[in-house]
């Protein structure tokens, strides 16, 4: 595995303040009310039905491995979860070079059967891990319950367009993820600015 150190304290960072309880359904005005500021939402996929309910600029996506399967949790704002033995894949489509874009996902350890799972993006033909193996779930009056995850993509990932995304089972019978969004923002314009230094401000 490789990652930069600023790829590594971006993610520590983000986990710091967005793993939290979610409180929402279907995607709207307020389905990500801690969005990175000047971020917007292109493509939201509910993976209790495999679903694309909301898609932006030709972003779309798509379950590719692993299966829906409807919730046991009737009072879960989610209406279940992509599920497997070992590991669920996703591909994300119609990405742009040069754009910033955030990864967000809803998962839960809904029965309590001592999940840990990694998430993995795919360079070429290899997976690496970009966020190590994690207990999917959040804290709520003492109480655990569904946790919602932000991960910045770096460029190198986005391939053709695409980017591939796994989510990894490290313990537990089995390994499931309940919402993904892609959030994108406009390219930063990086200029290169000079400091002047007139007599009078020399102490030198």
């Amino acid at each position: 595995m490789k990652r930069t150190r600023l790829e590594a304290l971006t993610t520590l960072l983000l986990l710091a303040f967005v793993v939290m309880p979610h409180s929402y359904g279907q995607p709207n005005e307020d389905v990500a009310p801690m969005l990175p500021n000047g971020s917007n939402m292109l493509a939201y996929l509910n993976c209790g039905t495999a679903q694309s309910a909301y898609q932006e600029h030709g972003v779309r996506i798509a379950l590719t491995h692993g299966e829906s399967r409807v919730s046991s949790a009737p009072e879960a704002p989610f209406s279940g979860e992509a599920a497997d033995a070992d590991r669920v894949e996703f591909s994300v489509n119609g990405l742009q070079a040069g754009f910033p874009y955030v990864l967000a996902f809803t998962w839960f350890d809904a029965n309590g059967e001592g999940r840990e799972q990694s998430v993995q993006f795919k360079t070429g033909d290899e997976w690496e891990t970009v966020l190590p193996h994690a207990k999917p779930l959040a804290f709520h009056g003492d109480r655990p319950t569904w946790a919602r995850v932000l991960l910045p993509i770096p460029a190198r990932f986005i391939q053709d367009g695409s980017l591939s995304v796994a989510f990894v089972r490290e313990a537990g019978e089995s390994i499931g993820v309940n919402e993904l969004w892609l959030l994108g923002s406009e390219p930063i314009d990086v200029r290169k600015r000079v400091l002047i230094v007139t007599g009078d401000d020399w102490t030198g």
